[in-house]
């Protein structure tokens, strides 16, 4: 199959053109990438790919000395077994306790600090959640509510089902490295567009990781092994709130990028991180419009 390759200047790619003899386009020229980027490219697929069946992506705000925010994850849980790859969960727990101090963590000897910037960041810009547990199904504002948070955990079901309905204008693909020498991580996604889109996109990219044993307040009680802490949001290495795709959006165009970063955390246990990215819009049209997960290793 022959493809155009457009490679824009990249913190670690020299630009680059393979072609045969179809007219070339300018590329796009970025002196400065941000931190976690290490290649942004794009080229034309000569075949446009048949469109996915769309997946749906579940961000669940948490806390672990929240009361019932164990009926969430337990919500989570069994949304995952009944629809398999066909949901992406992550699990955020704000940074900011003047909003949400139920996050701070315990002060036992294997607790952990889950709290990030990034899930706080995403929490101001949907308006901010009411009560936990909560969870944003595809950033999508289901009427009658006015905003995109949906509680109580019983309602997150049904409107994942809705959500899995129809097909994607953007197939996404994800191929990931680890090296266990520098702790380094590497991801290459590719964003295949089968259909024009003429609102702006965005890309966000999340490492999380599943399988933490971590105190959480449950049942009345504090669990200092829970074993239920699914894809907790470690880092992004997009904006919080996704990064702009600047590459064409049209029917066959792939825009690439390559997401690395080095020196992860000895705390983070590679065995089980997970690597999430999802592409959406922004404003009044931030819907999720595709997502994928794979695991690092």
């Amino acid at each position: 199959m022959k493809k155009i390759y457009l490679f824009s200047l990249g913190l670690f790619a020299a630009a680059s053109i393979f072609s045969e003899c179809t007219p070339e386009k300018g590329p796009k020229i970025d002196l400065v990438k941000q931190s976690g980027i290490a290649l942004d490219s794009y080229y034309v697929d000569a075949i446009t790919q048949t469109p996915e069946i769309r997946r749906v992506l579940l961000e669940e705000f948490s806390g672990v000395r929240c009361t019932n925010c164990w009926t969430g994850h337990d919500a989570t849980e069994s949304i995952l077994q009944a629809q398999g790859d066909k949901v992406v969960s992550v699990t955020l727990h704000v940074a900011d306790e003047n909003i949400e101090p139920l996050t701070h963590p315990y002060n036992f000897a294997n607790a952990q600090n889950f709290q990030t910037v990034e899930s706080t960041d995403i929490d101001k810009l949907f308006g901010t959640y009411s009560g936990m547990p909560t969870a944003l199904i595809n950033r999508h504002i289901f009427p009658p509510a006015s905003k995109a948070f949906q509680s109580p955990p019983a309602v997150w079901e049904g409107l994942v089902t809705s959500e899995l309905n129809g097909t994607t204008p953007v197939n996404i693909t994800m191929s990931n490295s680890w090296n266990p020498s520098t702790r380094s991580i590497k991801s290459r996604v590719e964003l295949h567009y089968t259909s024009d889109v003429v609102d702006p996109q965005y890309i966000s990219f999340m490492i999380v990781e599943d399988h933490i044993v971590n105190p959480q307040y449950v049942s009345n009680q504090i669990d200092t092994f829970y074993d239920k802490h699914h894809n907790i949001l470690r880092k992004m290495l997009t904006n919080s709130t996704g990064t702009l795709i600047t590459h064409e959006t049209k029917k066959g165009s792939v825009p690439v990028y390559v997401f690395q970063m080095d020196n992860i955390p000895t705390l983070w246990n590679a065995e089980h991180i997970n690597l999430v990215a999802f592409v959406h819009g922004s404003g009044d049209k931030a819907d999720v419009v595709q997502v994928i997960e794979k695991p690092l290793k």
